[in-house]
């Protein structure tokens, strides 16, 4: 099993959207394929796939304080696909109280073992809480490879220089994705500044699509109602390169 985490060191770079899409795809081409919610802060995997479970459905959250075994909460939102959800709590409760938890997440690591072992997965992705905190460094540790989400701005030049920086020293292969770039980019250019910059591959760059913020305002899967766009073909070849 392959564990991948997508991050970000600041909030609202599209990262949730890449890890649902990049999810489906891994499975559309027959790849088993696990996407875990690990941002307990503000979950957001159930819109992109528009799944209505009951508010006491077991949830990530059920399972860190011992409440649920972790096998209990995964859920197919797509049937005919070998894609596997498992979602963190979107109660409000449940979002406060993650903001000092009284569970150990520790325990995460135990459930990667145990869900390795019971479905056998090719791939694992964690879609992770933004910026550097313990839980994404702990997070990280079970990754093999980072995919650290940035925009074409200062602030996430900055902090995505920290983040890369604490890949490594986990011994964690990092890898960038710009996204939301303005489309007047040289996409060329910024490249091989990236590159040059963080001494790290730039695995893929996307650049503004309004398509695609307008669907992400109603939920469901980009590359799924649109899979001959242009930003569909990228995803695709990101999916391939993992």
């Amino acid at each position: 099993m392959k564990v991948i985490g997508l991050h970000s060191f600041r909030r609202g770079v599209g990262k949730s959207t890449l890890a649902a899409n990049l999810a489906y795809l891994l499975a559309a081409a027959g790849k088993r394929t696990i996407l875990m919610d690990v941002n307990l802060y503000s979950p957001a995997l159930e819109i992109f796939f528009k799944l209505k479970r009951d508010l006491s459905a077991p949830t990530l959250n059920d399972y860190l304080s011992g409440a649920s075994p972790i096998t209990e909460l995964v859920c197919q939102p797509i049937l005919d696909l070998p894609l596997h959800l498992i979602p963190a709590s979107s109660r409000t409760a449940d979002m406060i109280s993650a903001l000092r938890p009284s569970w150990d997440m520790t325990v995460l690591l135990n459930g990667v073992a145990e869900l390795d072992a019971s479905l056998n997965p090719d791939y694992l992705l964690l879609d992770m809480a933004s910026g550097l905190h313990e839980e994404s460094i702990l997070c990280m540790s079970v990754c093999n490879l980072i995919l650290e989400v940035l925009r074409a701005d200062a602030q996430n030049y900055q902090g995505t220089a920290i983040m890369v920086g604490v890949a490594r020293r986990l011994q964690v292969e990092p890898r960038l994705v710009l996204n939301d770039a303005p489309l007047d980019l040289d996409l060329p250019v910024v490249r091989q500044r990236l590159e040059k910059a963080y001494d790290c591959p730039v695995a893929a760059m996307f650049t503004h699509s309004d398509q695609m913020m307008a669907l992400g305002a109603v939920g469901g899967l980009f590359v799924r109602q649109n899979p001959d766009a242009e930003i569909s073909q990228r995803l695709k070849e990101l999916a391939a390169s993992l």
